[in-house]
């Protein structure tokens, strides 16, 4: 490792350069921007608030591309001046403004329903509780780091989180009171939606492996040029 990462997260972008190689920013961009946008668009509805937050976070990055680009990971700083700027757009918003994107070109009839409704579930959260899920089950960031970048207290987080995947669990029609919890306990309920189809993630959590289906359809939706379109 050439280089540290404070507080970034762990899996934006997919692999980097191996053997120690440095990548190329336009590279860099192709390969991590849909995914990037994706989990914008997975913690904040506005699109143009969204994208504008990724925008900044590539020109931020390519400001310092000499010195993070040596880094293990430079995908997870621009993670996080992403999500500060998204923090920043937050407090600024005082209508809510619901995210649609097309479908997939690839997606079949099921599959655009169930993300559907897999979206319709994540917005019935509040901003934090969405904001906490997606970092912790999807950017693999342990409860601390998480509590850090926000500015808010470990067992603020640790409440989010539980609250998050009781009522998202509840609201897909997943079984929470017998989904493993990866470190944090799921609230007991009862069974809500139709069930949406489950692939656990490499922990063994079912709510994570959904919400990375759902980062995956998002990805393609938008397209390479992140053209998704409202309707």
């Amino acid at each position: 490792m050439t280089g540290s990462v404070d507080g970034g997260g762990r899996d934006v972008g997919g692999g980097g350069v191996g053997g120690g190689g440095r990548e190329e920013f336009d590279a860099f961009f192709q390969r991590t921007y849909p995914q990037l946008r994706a989990r914008a668009l997975l913690l904040w509805w506005h699109r143009e608030e969204a994208e504008d937050a990724v925008q900044e976070a590539y020109v931020e990055l390519l400001r310092h591309w000499d010195r993070v680009s040596g880094y293990e990971a430079p995908e997870a700083w621009a993670y996080r001046v992403m999500t500060q700027r998204l923090n920043r757009a937050r407090r600024r918003w005082f209508r809510a403004q619901a995210l649609e994107v097309r479908p997939a070109p690839a997606a079949g009839v099921e599959e655009t329903a169930e993300a559907r409704q897999v979206l319709a579930a994540l917005r019935t959260l509040p901003d934090r509780q969405r904001q906490v899920l997606v970092l912790h089950c999807l950017q693999g960031m342990p409860q601390q780091e998480i509590a850090d970048l926000l500015e808010i207290s470990r067992g603020g987080v640790a409440a989010s989180l539980h609250k998050a995947r009781g009522k998202l669990g509840r609201a897909m029609g997943l079984p929470v009171d017998e989904l493993p919890g990866g470190g944090d306990s799921l609230m007991a309920g009862g069974v809500g939606a139709r069930p949406v189809s489950v692939t656990p993630t490499p922990s063994g959590d079912p709510l994570s492996g959904v919400l990375r289906h759902m980062e995956v359809w998002l990805t393609a939706a938008c397209g390479p040029d992140g053209s998704a379109e409202s309707r």
